[in-house]
């Protein structure tokens, strides 16, 4: 207060003993490198190699940050101390908000200060006349816009090229779906499944994938790829969890075994397509249940309707295992048998005793059987051909949350 020369608007910074971050005296560095340190944010942490990701990050924040800083306070007027304090206390911030970007969960908080900061700096500039200040601000503030729209607001998620899909006429890979074509899908509202027509296919290139593993199987997808997960509905792949549980086009439910996040230096080609109608597919050869990511609200919410169908149908669906046995006979002939002998090996404390016709044709049966641990449950499937022939026999068990524990076959 007492030193005139700490009055001098670019020595602000450092006269300020807690921040020292504001070299032009109208904004600070560090609200700038926040600014661009979003394009930080898009990317992600490779958590094979996190200690040359990390640094990559930070690196890349300390370029930019000097380079932004320098010229920031060059254009406001400053001095050549200024424009290198303006260079040092904008690369010392980028190289520490670099690896902090690659916090998903840090995401909204940088890209709501960064902006605001921004758009203030902007307005500072005009007001003190500093108008080339102003435009280089606001170009930044145009380039930030522009990245999160792709990065954050862009939900053209996609699978890469040897991702199978599930149609009509078998597994495909994606990078073979035209439209036109027909792929199974299912309504996760009521359950049902149908064929649906492809409206359109996509491809693009993206520097991030997410590989979760379920099963053993490896799916690689991008980070804002919607996968159904049993009792939270729609979650981005990127961020699903260890343990999150997967629906099968079976109704066989799977779990999340781990998710691992890699970064490439060079492209890589992606592909995706739009459902009509109920917007959801089968992908790899367990049959994981994702969505096209269209009409897509983050809530399990799909836009759901009927059009150009071809659908499962339930032709049983009984409460207790007489009533079962009883609705066995109001079944097709060739699979009366298979069926009845299915039910009758649970007892009668059995419950939602139930038979679909799949779109293959195939038969599912389904019971359940409560668990000895309230709200605990086993439930019990067998896969039947249009011959009656046992395709294959499987129970999930699930603890009182509703997690599955295990998938067995029997």
């Amino acid at each position: 207060m007492f030193e005139p020369l700490s009055l001098h608007k670019y020595l602000y910074a450092n006269a300020d003993p807690v921040n020292k971050i504001d070299p032009s005296g109208y904004f600070s560095i560090q609200e700038l490198a926040t600014t661009q340190t979003i394009q930080g944010i898009i990317s992600s942490v490779n958590w094979k190699c996190i200690g040359t990701t990390i640094l990559r990050n930070a690196l890349k924040g300390l370029v930019r940050g000097m380079i932004f800083g320098g010229i920031d306070a060059w254009l406001g007027g400053g001095t050549i101390e200024d424009i290198v304090n303006g260079i040092l206390s904008g690369g010392i911030t980028g190289f520490l908000l670099g690896p902090l970007a690659m916090i998903n969960r840090l995401r909204p908080v940088f890209i709501a200060f960064g902006l605001g900061s921004g758009i203030k700096g902007v307005y500072d500039s005009i007001k003190n006349g500093e108008y080339d200040q102003a435009a280089f601000r606001a170009t930044f503030v145009i380039l930030t816009l522009w990245e999160l729209k792709k990065g954050v607001w862009d939900k053209r998620a996609c699978f890469t090229e040897e991702t199978l899909v599930l149609t009509e006429d078998g597994y495909k890979q994606i990078k073979d779906i035209q439209e036109e074509d027909f792929v199974y899908s299912e309504n996760v509202e009521t359950g049902e499944k149908g064929l649906k027509k492809v409206a359109k296919v996509f491809v693009r290139e993206v520097h991030k994938l997410i590989h979760v593993y379920v099963d053993g199987e490896e799916i690689n997808t991008t980070d804002t790829h919607p996968f159904w997960v049993e009792g939270k509905g729609w979650i981005e792949a990127g961020e699903l969890k260890t343990g999150d549980v997967l629906r099968l086009y079976t109704g066989e439910l799977k779990t999340v075994e781990k998710v691992e996040i890699e970064v490439f230096d060079r492209p890589v080609k992606v592909y995706n397509f739009e459902v009509e109608d109920w917007h959801t597919y089968y992908v790899t050869e367990q049959g994981v249940l994702v969505h096209n990511a269209k009409n897509y609200d983050g809530n399990g919410n799909t836009g759901v309707g009927n059009k150009g169908t071809r659908s499962t149908q339930s032709v049983l669906n009984a409460g207790s295992k007489a009533d079962a046995l009883k609705a066995v006979d109001d079944l097709p002939s060739n699979i009366q048998s298979n069926v009845k002998s299915f039910f009758k090996g649970g007892s009668n404390k059995y419950t939602d005793f139930t038979v679909e016709k799949m779109p293959n044709g195939n038969y599912m049966a389904k019971m359940t059987k409560p668990g000895d641990v309230p709200g605990s449950k086993a439930i019990y499937y067998k896969e039947i051909s249009l011959d009656g022939t046992t395709i294959k026999v499987y129970k999930d068990t699930f603890d009182p949350a509703g997690n599955l524990v295990h998938t067995k076959p029997k």
